[in-house]
């Protein structure tokens, strides 16, 4: 029988990052209090004391608390007011793990170089050849999982901001998990960084730009 304490690890997975590059972001940490779990882009947090399950990670950990908005407001959102599988008509996939980081940059995408001239030294720094500035010789293959998932300019308009709708369904799976209310505890209308609260968990959201190719799937 699965337990609460699972579904809360279940939860906090969605947010992991799959950085090579960014190992302190590919497991759960704690700051001041508070277990967090971010890929960048996406972030969840909540007090120590609800964390029933086991983690390490002794890597330099990101500033998360330069992020994290004023709460401002409270209001319920019904995000099960939209058909979601509706629009879920993409084959979903996953990488195979096998992303081999470039010899030349050591993964940063960039390269320092000296140049001397005339008894000068100039530091110039440019993208790296070999990756294009990726950080990677080769890319993982990316493998079926058999499911669906949304298209790749598909958005959510909250309010006056633009959100990838694989990124805002992510708090439609924790709201499945964890049972509860999606609250909106902070907004601002300046494409800033918004705060939901499901449950005990507090949840991040950055919104992304527009483009002439959004396909806008749900309004709120």
């Amino acid at each position: 029988m699965e337990t609460k304490n699972t579904l809360l690890q279940d939860a906090f997975s969605l947010f992991y990052s799959t950085d090579e590059l960014r190992p302190a972001m590919q497991k759960p940490f704690v700051v001041k209090g508070k277990t967090y779990a971010t890929d960048g882009t996406l972030l969840i947090r909540c007090d120590n004391d609800k964390i029933d399950f086991e983690f390490e990670n002794n890597e330099k950990l990101p500033n998360v608390l330069a992020i994290m908005p004023t709460e401002n407001m409270s209001e319920i959102i019904d995000i099960d007011s939209v058909d979601w599988a509706s629009f879920m008509n993409q084959d979903e996939t996953e990488g195979d793990g096998n992303d081999i980081v470039c010899g030349h940059c050591n993964g940063e995408g960039t390269y320092d170089d000296d140049v001397y001239y005339k008894g000068k030294s100039y530091d110039i720094e440019y993208e790296c050849p070999v990756c294009d500035g990726s950080g990677y010789e080769s890319e993982e293959n990316q493998i079926p999982t058999g499911n669906k998932t949304f298209g790749f300019n598909d958005r959510v308009l909250f309010k006056e901001t633009l959100f990838y709708a694989t990124r805002f369904y992510k708090l439609k799976k924790v709201k499945d998990l964890l049972g509860g209310n999606l609250e909106l505890i902070s907004y601002n209308n300046n494409n800033k960084a918004i705060l939901f609260r499901i449950n005990f968990v507090e949840i991040i959201i950055m919104p992304c730009l527009s483009d002439e190719e959004d396909v806008i799937i749900a309004k709120f």
